[in-house]
């Protein structure tokens, strides 16, 4: 989408696993939205969304980066990318959120609550993490990946792999074999040896049951933006889950505030190193679990706010996840 009153050109460069990059240019129009596919084809300029499945029975593209740049200021687009897939008789879409180079701070990437084996929260099945990043630099790149998992308030860490990606190559890692944790107190960390935004990951968890596959957002370790007021719900089915992550190698105090029905609950939480801390709303209420201040949330709260914040940037990270195993979602 086009953020500005003029016409500009916009560069597509497509980074695959084999080393070949590919590139075409578009013309966008003033304020215009454009659904283009990917690396190749046709504009399907004012089309609906459903015509990017048109081609859903062709053969899969291999594991790709993708590039996207205009030759206007900064600031004059907006980009999102969403991938058709298969599986079996169902079909569902993949997410593609971009990072702006320019805004990263670091070249550490956290994922924070990531499902690896089964969880109560999320359908039947076992669930492969998969991550995948892509070289934008000049030069290659070392790049590792370390997998942090806590049980029973004890957490432990190491490398689970450690590769060199060439210039303007992508690769993909499928990490069969993990251990994890019910309650998904699971996270990576993906660093590389590149400045900070030349590498990009994106992770996912993919699994043989009706919930094909869970995105994962992911987080600068610099991020300045690492906390604020979220909605929950535990309305019916509905789980909500906070997911804290500390990645730091010293202990760390998250404070937490849930608001409901006129009720504010506080409570500081303290995270041992490689910590993840899963953190279930329900519980909180059923359980009628007093905060710092001996306060509880009252029964009959099904929805409201959560805010938490971290006392040193670059330390910790999380999220808030809402899951119905019943439908998958």
């Amino acid at each position: 989408t086009s953020l500005i009153a003029t016409a500009q050109k916009i560069t597509v460069q497509c980074l695959s696993e084999f080393g070949a990059s590919t590139s075409r240019q578009l013309e966008l129009g003033g304020g215009e939205t454009l659904i283009t596919e990917g690396c190749s084809g046709s504009d399907l300029r004012g089309s609906a969304l459903q015509s990017t499945t048109k081609d859903m029975d062709k053969d899969a593209h291999d594991v790709i980066g993708l590039k996207i740049s205009s030759d206007g200021m900064a600031g004059s687009i907006a980009a999102f990318a969403i991938t058709p897939r298969r599986d079996g008789n169902n079909n569902y879409f993949s997410g593609m959120l971009f990072a702006d180079p320019k805004m990263v701070n670091s070249s550490k990437t956290i994922f924070t609550g990531i499902p690896v084996g089964s969880s109560p929260l999320l359908p039947d099945g076992k669930f492969t993490p998969e991550i995948t990043v892509a070289n934008f630099s000049l030069n290659p790149v070392r790049v590792a990946v370390t997998y942090a998992t806590t049980s029973d308030d004890m957490p432990k860490s190491r490398t689970v792999a450690s590769l060199t990606v060439p210039s303007g190559v992508t690769r993909e890692l499928v990490l069969h074999g993990l251990e994890g944790d019910l309650q998904l107190q699971n996270s990576f960390i993906v660093s590389s040896d590149g400045p900070p935004g030349t590498v990009i990951s994106k992770a996912v968890s993919t699994s043989n049951s009706r919930l094909h596959e869970v995105e994962l957002q992911s987080k600068d370790e610099m991020d300045m933006d690492n906390a604020g007021n979220h909605p929950w719900s535990i309305e019916e089915t509905t789980e909500s889950t906070l997911l804290l992550f500390n990645h730091s190698a010293t202990p760390q105090n998250l404070d937490v505030s849930i608001f409901a029905d006129g009720t504010t609950w506080q409570k500081t939480y303290k995270l041992a190193p490689m910590q993840t801390k899963g953190i279930r709303i329900r519980e909180l209420i059923e359980d009628q679990v007093q905060d710092d201040s001996g306060k509880v949330l009252p029964k009959a709260s099904i929805r409201g706010e959560l805010n938490w914040m971290d006392v040193e940037t670059g330390k910790s990270s999380g999220r808030i996840l809402e899951s119905d195993r019943t439908q998958s979602m």
